[in-house]
């Protein structure tokens, strides 16, 4: 049997806080297996974020720290349509850097991006 679940990045998070206080986690495989799952989810999560947030701060000029995940590409990063067909390569590099045979990103998916979000959400779909 398969369980599979979706639960947003806030409640991954307070799943993981409410397993690490159970005391009954640390003598249980499949909990702590979960627990080990969530953690690692939430990892792959941030990696992706800072990530693809390094790429197009190097590719804007505009820091890191400023860069929100509800940006627009064209409008807050004054990325024009070339640019962001170009960022398939960089996306696809970013994907099999987390999954070595993570699918390649196209032109035409890269041309579907409009915020930093969907750069992010594209990357996670490669990863499934």
């Amino acid at each position: 049997m398969k369980l599979s679940i979706s639960l947003e990045e806030q409640d991954l998070v307070t799943l993981k806080e409410f397993l690490a206080a159970q005391p009954v986690v640390q003598s249980s495989t499949i909990l702590a297996r979960v627990a080990s799952a969530i953690a690692d989810v939430l990892e792959t999560d941030t990696l992706i974020d800072a990530k693809v947030t390094a790429l197009l701060s190097r590719l804007t000029s505009i820091p890191a720290d400023i860069i929100k995940n509800e940006h627009s590409l064209q409008f807050h990063l004054g990325m024009g349509p070339k640019r962001i067909n170009a960022l398939a390569g960089p996306l696809t590099l970013i994907a099999q850097s987390i999954k070595p045979n993570a699918d390649t990103i196209s032109i035409s998916e890269a041309a579907q991006l409009t915020t930093v979000q969907s750069c992010i959400d594209l990357i996670k779909t490669k990863l499934l």
